[in-house]
């Protein structure tokens, strides 16, 4: 039983939260004996707000909760950041042979064929960019996989900065210096000037992070109460997305560029290797302006491959020709077609780093 439990609940969250109410119960009964009048009202109120937190962030029940509350209410990442937060408290599985990170366009490729499987797990959040990859780091390498499959496109390096986004990032604090300055070092040097004090501010009050949990309950509950002015901030216009599609071709790629060489070299420094996938979209989508920026994205993947002869690319040629048939819409894979990307990649991933070993052991001198 003990065992099956185990399995439901992170232990170590589980003693982490124990130890929080313990403490805060102590607190109360020491407030108790040893504290009069206005230090004990202060006191008391103060081992109150405590506890709430503990009961409002501290928690998978509340995160849970906090999804099924506002999934399809709330806004894309935000409900990505939720499920996060509540795995993030849950039984971790690290080790599987290939972990596959990036957007939504990633999770569409992997959703299906990762359930009920151990050797793929998948780590996504809504509009992920290497922004992010460098902000949740640690997580990712805390899962120790042995490879990670990124499925990136021009697409992906030309996407705008989301200040909003990166503030949401759980960085520990002490990890928030040489994480803000990994990204400065990307970026423009007037790029996220409030980062750092959000990071900070977030991971001392999760309150002050995550505010937009609240804010989207008390929207709902509005909208359900009838009140104008209030509805559901998602939409899945398809305009839009072929609008977001078309506005890439004009953005810059240098600076996520530079982010994403940053991580590859992260997961390098931990051991774990690196699969990158040469992404599509949807060619009904394409543009004169979309494909100059695919030739320039392909002549950074050859110079990327120079840099890193480690790295494994994947490149389109390689893996199932895709056509607009195949597609939800401008940039999203259709479960069918997803499930077959995904398998052609595990296996002329496997194929690739197959050969790689056989080379290396070849040339590794003899004992």
């Amino acid at each position: 039983m003990l065992e099956r439990l185990s399995q439901l609940i992170d232990p170590m969250m589980l003693a982490v939260l124990l130890t929080q109410l313990v403490a805060i119960g102590l607190g109360f009964w020491l407030v108790r004996r040893r504290l009069h009048g206005l230090w004990r009202t202060s006191a008391f109120a103060l081992l109150g707000l405590l506890a709430l937190r503990v009961a409002l962030f501290g928690n998978p029940v509340a995160w849970g909760a906090y999804y099924v509350a506002l999934q399809g209410h709330a806004d894309w990442r935000q409900t990505d950041v939720i499920a996060e937060r509540f795995r993030s408290l849950m039984p971790a599985r690290p080790g599987a042979e290939f972990l596959a990170i990036g957007s939504s366009q990633t999770f569409a490729i992997y959703r299906e064929i990762t359930r009920g499987r151990d050797d793929l797990q998948l780590f996504s959040l809504a509009g992920m960019t290497p922004m992010d990859m460098m902000l949740y780091r640690d997580r990712i390498l805390a899962l120790r996989p042995q490879h990670v499959l990124l499925y990136i496109s021009e697409f992906d390096l030309a996407a705008e900065l989301r200040p909003e986004w990166a503030r949401l990032a759980p960085v520990p604090l002490l990890r928030i210096p040489d994480q803000v300055a990994a990204l400065r070092a990307a970026l423009p040097s007037d790029a996220l000037p409030d980062l750092q004090r959000d990071l900070v501010l977030g991971a001392l009050l999760p309150e002050y992070r995550y505010n937009f949990v609240f804010r989207d309950i008390l929207s709902r509950s509005a909208s359900l109460a009838g009140l104008p002015g209030f509805r559901p901030q998602r939409g899945a216009d398809d305009a839009v997305n072929y609008a977001a599609l078309t506005a890439r071709a004009t953005q810059p790629m240098e600076g996520m560029s530079r982010l994403l060489e940053a991580f590859i070299g992260s997961l390098r420094e931990a051991g774990i290797g690196t699969v990158l996938v040469e992404g599509q979209y949807n060619p009904h989508g394409e543009t004169p302006g979309l494909l100059q920026q695919h030739r320039a994205f392909g002549a950074y993947l050859s110079a990327l491959q120079q840099r890193h002869p480690d790295l494994l690319i994947l490149r389109r040629d390689e893996l199932p020709l895709l056509s607009s048939g195949d597609f939800d819409d401008a940039y999203h894979l259709s479960p069918a077609a997803g499930h077959r990307m995904a398998e052609a990649v595990l296996q002329a991933a496997r194929h690739r780093l197959g050969q790689a070993t056989a080379i290396s052991r070849l040339e590794a001198p003899p004992r």
